[in-house]
């Protein structure tokens, strides 16, 4: 007997590799995603914005990048000892408004350049609740006073007319690039229980209407099912019984490779693990000579590795088995 139901995560007509040129916006759970990508060594682009939730504030993101957008101090605003974008996520704050005009503009330059030339761009779309000051669309209140904003529980209409020019520009500019669209998994309870049903359930109508527009263009990754029907046990929850668990996470993680992985691209990212693997190991005596072979031998199957597939990043192995060796 079989005592949950399993969401069917098909192979879909097109497959990620290691030559892949992967951007990533949306909620925390896009940042889930983009970290495992990262660490399996694809080339990817994490959220270049910071954490998006809402599909108005990711297209609006994006337009600003295609637009080559620049931003100045007129841009930001002064709150709590820091200069904040209304646009960014917190981690682009800072004490010194130069600096905070420079990380936003040196994050939207390279984004401009990524976007242009990806192959996928993985969108997490986490709530249909939108937030606006004086009309503008807000990504992050960054804890400013409720009282000045305008939150909007957004129609399907409004994202599908939004994300419609959007896609057409985004097509026109890279024809080849393949949209991921997930829901995010985490709930927002702030806008209670029922409120977030209402709210996800608004993202996949959405959704399933782009889809339509655009059917050869667009993908959808069922992480929401996934999480809802697969693993709806609060023993897949994390403490704040809101956001998935490292298992949960791995779990999806597993049902997106087997969606879009072939065997080669398994192959070497088991091999990157078995790497990482050898790299946490704890010797007995760092100063034997059997371990020092044991380092080289791993920065053999490096060299082994990035001979067949060359776009591997390995800076991080390599540094660490530099300060190793030197011990």
């Amino acid at each position: 007997m079989c005592f949950r139901t399993k969401v069917d995560v098909r192979k879909a007509s097109v497959c990620i590799s290691h030559d892949s040129r992967i951007i990533l916006f949306g909620s925390c759970f896009a940042d889930n995603i983009g970290t495992l990508l990262a660490e399996n060594k694809f080339v990817c682009l994490q959220n270049p914005y910071g954490t998006l939730y809402n599909p108005l504030s990711i297209s609006k993101a994006l337009n600003e990048i295609l637009s080559g957008r620049s931003y100045n101090e007129d841009d930001l605003f002064y709150h709590q000892g820091l200069y904040h974008s209304f646009m960014h996520h917190s981690s682009y704050s800072a004490d010194n408004k130069e600096r905070c005009i420079e990380k936003i503009n040196s994050s939207i330059e390279k984004a401009y350049g990524f976007v242009r030339n990806a192959d996928f761009i993985v969108m997490t779309f986490g709530t249909s609740f939108v937030y606006r000051l004086e009309g503008n669309v807000v990504s992050n209140c960054h804890k400013m006073p409720e009282k000045m904003f305008e939150r909007h529980l957004c129609r399907p209409d409004e994202f599908v007319n939004e994300y419609k020019s959007l896609l057409e520009r985004l097509f026109l500019i890279n024809p080849d690039l393949k949209i991921i669209f997930t829901i995010s998994p985490i709930r927002h309870v702030r806008d209670t229980m029922h409120g977030n049903m209402v709210s996800k359930s608004v993202l996949a109508v959405f959704v399933n209407e782009i889809q339509e527009l655009f059917k050869d263009k667009t993908i959808y990754f069922p992480a929401f099912e996934i999480m809802n029907d697969e693993l709806r046990d609060y023993r897949f929850y994390d403490e704040d019984m809101i956001h998935p668990s490292n298992v949960a996470v791995k779990y999806i993680w597993e049902q997106f490779s087997k969606m879009f992985f072939d065997r080669n691209t398994i192959n070497i990212i088991e091999k990157c693990s078995d790497i990482n693997k050898m790299l946490q190991h704890k010797p007995f005596n760092p100063d034997s000579e059997q371990y020092t072979r044991f380092l080289n031998k791993i920065n053999n199957d490096i060299d082994n590795l990035l001979s067949k597939h060359p776009s591997l990043n390995f800076g991080y192995e390599r540094d660490l088995l530099r300060s190793l060796l030197k011990k």
